[in-house]
């Protein structure tokens, strides 16, 4: 036989205008190339999402969603041979837009990424509420809506202001989400004036903020508002010599309705902040930065735990500071040279704080945390910006610490702006740390064409599958997030997408308990696990199952019911472990590449199927998720992992069909990259790496 001399073509040269950019913008790529052999070369460009228009060895490309993309080139010979290279486009959502007049701001935002806030439109110089959300923004239903100022972390209720036509009163209110959208709002009532909303607890009960107490002419009064109760006043500990309350405000209450924070005239010509225990009637002057006390302070929001208030309050040379009141001690969080801060909002753990500070000629909107300190947004995200453009004021950021929303100034206006603070390497990348040790964090790993899922809880850890053993990146992703000890590892079956990093993840964690389906695979990295398995056996005690339908066991605070397989035949798919995982009252079922062959004869075996989260089997492929089982199951949620661009065409069309009927919401991760699932024994959060829809049939 003929040897084949014919060399590949090389790139030399991958290069784009911008590998950091804002969602819409159209950045431009260039490949050189050459080949060895002098033939002729062609370019061949794919990309995971955007709009991609190739042009011979350039391209251009426009992301229109938020998300990592990948372009890859082919560049292949005459004779068929081939060389490919990918570059990593990063597109972020950065400015929000108007509802068609010149200006906006952003006050709020939940954990994914729905911000609300405020915005001039048509001609009008007057402003109306918004909602945005993945690019689109959307006016506040409504007759008269007039502000919104805070919405709820998971999104469900919204506070502001809007006007009642029906008596002319502006009023406090609040809209809740239901039927897939916001409904009109509901209104609060006031203590005699106009009043506003500045924020509601997460259940919807409990609304804060202020009202006139007459309608001209009168001062300010803090309220809260509780359902089935009406409004009422919050008592300002300080009066006048006739025995009148001065003025105060509410601007936050905390998570479970308990602790109201804002601010009250003292009668020395200054406010103080304060809060108010609604369990216990007490009420706090949390003072100033002065050594005497004296001078203004501002509280303006309130940590989950109630142990950090944000604020801001004068010091000795009269400028305003910003500052986390944290267990009853004051820490001043600095500036950017100028003389003045101002902090607005904190995460639910208080570990992340936004506002704005003075440089030495403007206000830049700052990100603090306790591991970095005091940052400038606009250098954290100087790439996104083009000239001329600046992060003003940070007025809100998410409960999860992801992302930030505020004012900046685009085109000369001022416009409301989002951050995600994973977009910056320099505050926290992608996924999230299980920081909230009472839940249950569940990671489907963006691992290519792959399988591998995380489960941390507060009492246990069950790593089922890793990947193929050409990478290191499961590895990678435990050291992230901190897992030194895995109480089970399942091996579903063993092919080498599902077991590949096994020998890794043997060698440098402490494995308990390791399951495997009992097939015996005649490759190279199943003979490695093995080893691997062995050498942990010695040197670490490590237990080993081959677990059969039927098998329960209990780790920690998690049910596990083994579904599959029953006994073994020649199909390692559908011989793949199948387990069902129960946390709370919220159970995950997770399929390996079971098909519709193992999913019939867990039908047949009357096991409680019923799970809110499905991993669906075999990357989503058309012979597994069968309508019967589907139908038993009753998914709210289902995932699948996936490669862009894979050979094998997953996920498939048919497949998604049936989990559409189902009336499953899907994420996969080839759409949405890595994918955390939050649980807390009632119910679940979704967070995604990449801001894109849903999956839907085609998409």
């Amino acid at each position: 036989m003929k040897e084949d001399t014919n060399k590949a073509p090389t790139i030399s040269n991958l290069q784009a205008s911008k590998t950091k950019v804002v969602v819409g913008k159209e950045i431009d790529i260039i490949c050189e190339a050459n080949d060895p052999d002098g033939d002729q070369t062609n370019f061949n460009w794919f990309s995971n999402g955007g709009i991609l228009i190739p042009n011979g060895s350039r391209a251009t490309f426009k992301p229109i969603t938020q998300g990592r993309f990948t372009v890859t080139v082919v560049v292949t010979d005459s004779k068929g041979k081939s060389s490919s290279q990918s570059i990593e486009i990063k597109a972020m959502y950065l400015w929000l837009g108007t509802l068609g007049g010149q200006k906006s701001e952003a006050w709020a935002v939940s954990n994914d990424g729905t911000v609300v806030g405020n915005s001039q439109y048509g001609s009008s110089n007057y402003y109306k509420p918004f909602v945005w959300k993945n690019g689109t923004m959307e006016a506040l239903p409504g007759a008269d809506p007039r502000r919104a100022y805070s919405i709820t972390k998971d999104g469900k209720h919204i506070v502001g202001q809007a006007k009642d036509t029906s008596n002319n009163k502006t009023q406090a209110s609040i809209w809740s989400f239901e039927d897939g959208k916001y409904v009109s709002p509901q209104f609060l009532g006031d203590l005699g004036g106009a009043s506003q909303a500045r924020d509601v607890s997460l259940d919807g009960k409990t609304v804060v903020g202020y009202s006139y107490d007459a309608p001209s002419n009168g001062k300010y009064r803090a309220f809260v508002w509780k359902e089935g109760q009406g409004i009422a006043k919050l008592d300002n500990n300080w009066k006048d010599s006739n025995n009148n309350e001065y003025s105060a405000e509410a601007y936050a209450v905390s998570t479970d309705g308990k602790i109201v924070i804002g601010r009250a005239y003292d009668g020395n010509s200054s406010f103080k902040a304060v809060y108010w225990n609604l369990e216990t009637g007490e009420f706090v002057n949390l003072g100033t930065f002065k050594s005497n006390n004296t001078g203004n302070s501002f509280a303006y929001d309130v940590s989950e735990d109630e142990s950090v208030i944000v604020e801001y309050a004068h010091n000795d040379s009269g400028y305003n500071r910003a500052f986390v009141w944290k267990d009853g001690q004051k820490q001043e969080l600095g500036t950017f040279g100028g003389t003045s801060s101002i902090a607005y909002s904190a995460s639910a753990d208080g570990k992340v704080v936004v506002g704005y500070a003075k440089t030495t000629t403007e206000d830049h909107a700052f990100v603090w945390t306790e591991e970095a300190g005091l940052q400038d947004l606009n250098e954290l995200f100087k790439d996104y910006l083009e000239a001329g453009e600046y992060l003003k004021y940070a007025y809100g950021v998410s409960a999860n610490g992801r992302y930030v929303v505020g004012v900046g100034v685009k085109d000369g206006n001022d416009q409301a702006f989002v951050i995600d603070l994973t977009f910056s390497e320099e505050v926290e990348s992608w996924p999230p740390k299980p920081n909230d040790s009472s839940k249950l964090w569940v990671y489907f790993l963006n691992v290519d064409q792959a399988d591998s899922i995380l489960l941390k809880g507060p009492d246990f850890t069950i790593l089922i599958d890793a990947r193929r053993h050409d990478r290191n990146d499961v590895l990678g992703y435990l050291q992230k997030l901190g897992i030194k000890e895995i109480d089970l590892l399942i091996g579903t079956h063993p092919h080498s997408d599902h077991i590949g990093q096994f020998p890794a993840v043997l060698d440098n964690t402490f494995v308990k308990e390791v399951w495997m389906s009992g097939d015996v695979a005649n490759t190279t990295i199943y003979e490695r696990t093995i080893e691997a398995i062995l050498r942990s056996q010695q040197t670490k005690d490590t237990k080993y199952r081959e677990p059969r339908a039927g098998y329960t066991t209990q780790i920690g605070s998690a049910t596990i019911e083994v579904l599959s397989p029953k006994n073994l035949d020649n199909d390692f798919n559908n011989n793949s472990i199948v387990v069902r995982i129960v946390f709370g009252n919220v159970a995950l079922l997770f399929t390996g590449d079971a098909e519709s062959v193992a999913e019939n004869i867990i039908l047949t075996q009357n096991f409680e199927l019923n799970s809110q989260i499905l991993k669906v089997g075999h990357h989503d492929s058309k012979t597994s998720s069968s309508s019967n089982f589907l139908s038993k199951v009753k998914p709210k949620i289902a995932i699948y992992q996936a490669g862009i661009g894979n050979p094998y065409n997953h996920p498939h069309d048919e497949a998604i069909q049936r989990l559409i009927s189902a009336v499953a919401t899907i994420y996969g991760t080839d759409v949405h990259g890595t994918i955390v699932v939050v649980v807390d024994g009632n119910g679940y959060q979704v967070l995604i790496e990449h801001n894109h829809p849903s999956v839907t049939k085609g998409n």
